[in-house]
This record gives structure tokens, sequence and C-alpha cells, in this order.
């Protein structure tokens, strides 16, 4: 459904392509090195491109959500890390945030 999340899928190739595509500015955001970005689940939302909301865990307790956005394939555009959560629990839902 176009603008509506998906159900929660579990974390794939292409999802572990696009956490090292954003890695670096992920750990700029953060501020720290990231010595593991393990991809835990993630859903998508169909706009003009594609948003994906994906946990992953960045250490052995802690887990983030982040928010990237896809664009169109025709528009040649790298994936772009649009947001953080790292007030995440493992158990957490992902859910819509900004």
């Amino acid at each position: 459904m176009l603008g509506g999340l998906s159900e929660i899928k579990p974390v794939d190739t292409d999802i572990e392509i696009i956490l090292k595509s954003v890695k670096s500015h992920l750990e700029e955001k953060l501020g720290k090195e990231l010595y593991m970005l393990k991809g835990d689940s993630y859903k998508t939302q169909v706009v003009a491109g594609v948003n994906y909301f994906i946990k992953a865990q960045i250490d052995e307790n802690s887990y983030i959500i982040i928010k990237v956005f896809r664009d169109l394939p025709n528009n040649d555009n790298p994936d772009k890390l649009v947001s953080v959560n790292v007030q995440v629990k493992r158990e957490d839902n992902i859910t819509f945030f900004e």
C-alpha cells in the first residue's frame, strides 16, 4: 500500500547492503565507531522511492532503528540515512518516527 508501512520482515542481503552503505554516516551521526552493525528486522514504506525502517544491533545489548531513503532507480542516488532512534530495546517494535 502506497504510504503505509509493510509488515515486519526478516533481514535479507539487500538490507545488509543498505546498512553497509550508510554505516559511515551513521557513525558520524552517533559520534562513535560501530564495531557491530547487524540487521535484525525491517519494514518498508513506498513513497517516491522506498523508506526502510531497519532495526539493527550495534553491540551486545544495544539496538537502534534507522530510517533510510532509497530513491527511484532511474535517479541514480545513493541510499540516504534520514534519522536514527537510539532508545530501542531488543523487544521493541519498529514504528514510524522522525
